[in-house]
């Protein structure tokens, strides 16, 4: 595989507007990605514990954005 081929990967935060449940669960409704563009969730996929290639760790959330 080609250098110029290689997937460049970035840590970058991002506002997530999200609902909490009675009995604590998370449902994440928006990602802002910056004040231009704001991406609506359809649908949550799938809900795991997981961990970041760059670091940190936490839920991680498969969503469908924009069908």
């Amino acid at each position: 595989m080609r250098d110029d081929n290689k997937l460049h990967r970035e840590k970058r935060y991002v506002e997530v507007d999200v609902r909490f449940t009675p009995d604590g669960k998370i449902r994440p409704l928006a990602i802002n990605y910056d004040k231009s563009h704001i991406y609506g969730i359809d649908r949550v996929l799938a809900v795991r514990r997981g961990t970041s290639r760059l670091g940190g760790k936490g839920q991680c959330f498969t969503c469908m954005i924009c069908g």
